[in-house]
């Protein structure tokens, strides 16, 4: 509500003329700058609606989150003090009605719904260890391991992408493209999904070792997933934005450039042109994207993908396949189509279990 008075109620009264179905039972207002400005966006909100203010969080800089280019630094970089969570905590407690946000969640009981995919979790079905080694021929069922790069480079993931694949038959051993020098044992398929490995590209560069056992690893045929920052992880070099170029793992053949301006942002729809081990030729992905990179070609690229954001708008191409590689900007959220999570499940259970 910074610089809001009066017009706080026009933007509410938006909000709740433009789609009737959606009910605002409370409005809680951030930004305030006095006690004197709450009351005026209050009584202007709840004078011009029928919605009432369940309080206000103060204006404090002290309490802002750090930014960089892609929004907000992610809390397991650590730069995040919990001393600022403890402070927030205190303001709700001095300035939000608590009381009225639970008594009017009473009034608005969970719709229901049956919960037949995220049930089960991989632990409770997945074959231990010492089961998996007393029978030389394993069970087509067996849990697909997958890698999954997560640290500070590589940590955008959607939760539910995570939950889908687990309960389809996935079990995650996580690494560290920074820290670990090797993968982990015994992985059949590695994701690696967005991040900053621009921020990190020096730490990134200096894995020698890492870099050479995800080379073998594709050369294996062994499949790997990786989505925009992992993307460009994968790709020959990268070029920061202090113009510093580091190399990269090499597997595909691209070089990435930090911009100084966002290069895309929004939602786009994929034509798949090729087969790939997460959707059939002729199929549609519906993802994201958000990046400030540009990739240049260096060696004869197949793409797997044809590109746009709107229809009749101009046409791109993403979806690096290399060997069983498939990479792309594209963020997937396998709930628009499950169909994805089940075919990435399926084909890399058939590879795993060619190769032993």
């Amino acid at each position: 509500a910074r610089a809001l008075a009066r017009s706080a109620a026009a933007l509410v009264l938006g909000f709740q003329k433009f789609d009737p179905d959606v009910h605002l039972c409370g409005v809680l207002v951030n930004n305030i700058a006095s006690p004197g400005h709450f009351e005026y966006v209050r009584t202007a909100i709840e004078t011009y609606t029928s919605v009432p203010v369940v309080g206000y969080v103060p204006r404090d800089p002290t309490m802002s989150i750090p930014e960089r280019h892609l929004g907000l630094v992610p809390h397991g970089e650590g730069k995040v003090e919990t001393e600022r969570y403890h402070k927030l905590r205190d303001y709700v407690l001095a300035h939000v009605d608590c009381q009225q946000i639970l008594k009017l969640a009473q009034g608005y009981p969970l719709p229901a719904f049956e919960r037949t995919l995220f049930t089960q979790r991989t632990e409770d079905r997945a074959p231990k260890a010492e089961d998996r080694k007393s029978t030389a021929s394993p069970s087509p069922a067996r849990a697909l391991t997958i890698g999954i790069a997560v640290d500070e480079a590589f940590n955008f993931y959607y939760a539910d992408n995570l939950d889908i694949l687990e309960n389809l038959g996935a079990r995650f051993v996580r690494f560290s493209p920074v820290h670990d020098v090797h993968l982990p044992e015994e992985v059949d398929l590695l994701y690696f999904g967005g991040g900053f490995p621009e921020v990190f590209a020096k730490e990134l560069a200096a894995n020698k070792t890492l870099h050479q056992e995800i080379r073998a690893f594709v050369e294996g045929l062994k499949p790997v997933y990786a989505e925009c920052g992992g993307l460009m992880y994968l790709g020959k070099s990268l070029q920061t934005f202090d113009g510093a170029i580091f190399d990269m793992v090499g597997v595909l053949p691209i070089r990435t450039t930090m911009r100084n301006q966002r290069m895309a942002l929004g939602y786009t729809r994929a034509k798949v042109l090729r087969d790939t081990f997460l959707c059939p030729k002729g199929g549609e992905i519906i993802g994201h994207e958000f990046h400030w990179s540009t990739l240049s070609e260096s060696g004869e690229v197949c793409y797997a993908y044809e590109t746009s954001k709107r229809l009749g708008g101009p046409k791109k191409y993403d979806g690096i396949l290399v060997k069983n590689v498939l990479a792309s900007y594209l963020h997937v959220h396998f709930a628009s189509d499950l169909r994805m999570a089940k075919r990435l499940v399926h084909n890399g259970r058939q590879r795993a279990e060619s190769s032993r």
